[in-house]
């Protein structure tokens, strides 16, 4: 098999997100920023020098700091993560620091479009997105792939703590029991919870 077949049906496959940090209601990157002072790029680019507080630039000062920190990190993880979104979301490649103000055109166009999601979607084959944040959902424009997949670890240390604490401790640790079937049974889906239905 050839290598661009062999990449044709690595793409082909569906994707399912199983953490992500998207927030629902504002799904669509706004701006350029939003892209290239990602959480994990932003620390390779600070590495190269690119300023703590980049957005206390003047847009001109940003995009030629940006350009040089980003020149520097081109054989990073990351930079290509970005230079992958930019190429394949907005048919855009970063060849100079003039294509930053392009691609910010373009991804203020596209934030402004309310189908822009469900066309990433459908171009990506994402067929689902789990956050574990209640306040993230629903996700507006692909409520059947954004889902609400609750975590308990906190509770889990305060069911502990109840029984550790309790001076029944037999007694307590059934109550507990009671909780936690009751709990699970919420975020396995039998019944509503925190005001969102889980699936």
């Amino acid at each position: 098999m050839k290598k661009q077949a062999f990449q044709d049906e690595i793409n082909a496959l569906p994707v399912y997100d199983t953490h992500t940090h998207l927030q629902g209601a504002a799904l669509s990157a706004r701006s350029f920023w939003d892209i290239g002072h990602y959480f994990w790029f932003i620390r390779e680019l600070q590495a190269a020098g690119y300023p703590d507080d980049p957005m206390a630039l003047s847009p001109a000062r940003r995009i030629k700091a940006f350009w040089a920190a980003f020149e520097t990190t081109r054989n990073t993880s990351m930079n290509w993560v970005v230079r992958r979104i930019l190429t394949d979301l907005y048919g855009l490649e970063l060849k100079s620091e003039s294509d930053i103000l392009t691609a910010d055109e373009a991804i203020r166009s596209s934030a402004r479009d309310p189908d822009w999601p469900s066309a990433i979607c459908q171009k990506e084959n994402i067929r689902r997105i789990v956050t574990n944040a209640p306040g993230d959902v629903p996700f507006i424009g692909i409520p059947e792939i954004g889902r609400l997949l609750p975590r308990p670890e906190g509770q889990i240390r305060d069911w502990m703590g109840q029984v550790e604490r309790a001076a029944d401790q037999r007694s307590e640790l059934t109550a507990v029991t009671d909780d936690i079937r009751s709990t699970i049974g919420d975020l396995a889906g039998r019944r509503p919870h925190r005001n969102h239905d889980i699936e």
